[in-house]
């Protein structure tokens, strides 16, 4: 899983392959992510964020994310790419919003390794962060 923090205003989230991967209720998210995303189970799928500001931008990502982890419970990290662009306070934002839900937003229901649900609210913990990489 990686969100990238480009320049611009959007935020895009990389998401595979994801062919190899163990899936909670395989049919449900196979038809999410091939409806919401563009691309495959075998090279990935990629979809753009592109709400107008920062706080809008990082509530639907919390809505993705949220649906990505309910798909792949056992995962726990992520990769948050920033272009040398994107200032301190937009990166604060951007982790706590990918490591756990905000506030106001209620825990979700997630199915532990032997199949137990719980409620969370806890995304994605372990988030690695890198610099955006230009193309040559």
């Amino acid at each position: 899983l990686e969100i990238t923090m480009p320049h611009k205003p959007t935020l895009e989230v990389y998401l595979g392959p994801i062919s190899q991967l163990r899936m909670s209720s395989p049919a449900e998210c196979s038809q999410y992510f091939t409806t919401r995303f563009k691309g495959n189970p075998a090279e990935g799928f990629r979809r753009t964020i592109d709400q107008a500001g920062l706080n809008p931008q990082l509530a639907q990502l919390q809505q993705v994310l949220v649906r990505v982890r309910q798909c792949f419970p056992q995962q726990t990290k992520a990769v948050l790419t920033i272009h040398d662009q994107v200032n301190y306070q937009q990166i604060i934002a951007a982790l706590g919003s990918i490591r756990e839900l905000i506030n106001s937003q209620k825990a979700f229901e997630v199915t532990d390794p032997i199949g137990r649900k719980e409620m969370s609210r806890i995304l994605f913990p372990e988030v690695l962060v890198k610099e955006f990489e230009r193309d040559s």
